[in-house]
């Protein structure tokens, strides 16, 4: 079950960023989006610091930020024109969230 924000974190569509077809890949066969439209990227907050230039978790991906120059060849398929709309995921957060009673 999702909830929250767009559920971001909890999402059922999972590609890796390391290969720069995979956009193409996931708009052509699941999103169905146009080719030029960017997908963010997830990132453990404890990493973010290697691949963004971000200085504050982005649960919902609402900051594009700049992609360090030294990653945007490690991650190209979240990469748009040298920046990416990222998201943070904090994994203490998360049991946090996963162990809250259901509210109806």
């Amino acid at each position: 079950m999702e909830y929250g924000p767009r559920a971001l974190g909890h999402r059922s569509i999972l590609a890796s960023p390391l290969s720069k077809e995979m956009k193409d890949v996931v708009n052509d066969r699941i999103k169905h989006h146009e080719r030029f439209r960017p997908f963010a990227g997830a990132v453990p907050l404890e990493n973010v610091s290697d691949y963004f230039e971000l200085d504050r978790p982005s649960r919902y991906m609402q900051f594009v930020v700049p992609v360090k120059k030294e990653a945007e060849n490690r991650i190209p398929a979240v990469v748009h024109f040298g920046t990416c709309r990222a998201q943070t995921v904090d994994q203490r957060e998360d049991l946090v969230v996963s162990r809250a009673p259901a509210r109806i």
